[in-house]
């Protein structure tokens, strides 16, 4: 069993170019969500849905600095698993068979299980499944970590192989 890990740097919220005055609708739309799972601290607010583990509001006082406008793009911040881009002709040939996987992998469209949460702290765990097996085949757990630290949202993603085999992934985000 072999357990991988890659960190993504902490996203320093103060960056004053990535805000957007957006707030008003992005609560509108997180109070209709049923998946959403919300950590909150003294200085930053983040709101992600079940669905691909995705950020999808970031608010630190009274900017918004990642938030969801279907109209112009239907995420915000997916989570990219087991994949980051495309492959050449969307497939691939593992041990003589051809797997067809969508660009950035199926991540961001999947269901995750909230693993674990706090006031500060969010974990969503995703597992193979029939579905995934057909596309990506090992069997593995994917997480995604979220911790508000002051100012910072930490990003840390951790993926373990549960195969007899090595398991070939790339992870990361794409923040919109």
């Amino acid at each position: 069993m072999n357990t991988d890990q890659c960190t993504l740097a902490g996203l320093d919220a103060a960056i004053d170019h990535t805000c957007h005055p957006y707030i008003g609708s992005a609560h509108e739309e997180i109070a209709q969500l049923t998946d959403a799972a919300a950590v909150g601290g003294e200085q930053l607010e983040a709101v992600f849905t079940s669905k691909g583990a995705e950020l999808i509001s970031l608010i630190k006082g009274s900017k918004q600095y990642i938030f969801r406008d279907k109209s112009v793009w239907e995420y915000s911040a997916p989570v990219l698993f087991p994949i980051c881009g495309g492959l050449n002709d969307g497939y691939y040939t593992l041990e003589g068979k051809r797997y067809d996987l969508a660009k950035h992998g199926f991540s961001r469209t999947a269901e995750f299980e909230i693993s674990a949460q706090g006031e500060d702290h969010v974990e969503f765990l995703l597992r193979d499944s029939d579905e995934t097996y057909k596309s990506y085949p090992f069997h593995f757990e994917f997480r995604a970590c979220y911790k508000l630290e002051r100012n910072t949202l930490k990003v840390e993603f951790i993926t373990k192989n549960l195969s007899e085999r090595d398991m070939y992934f790339a992870c990361g985000s794409h923040e919109g």
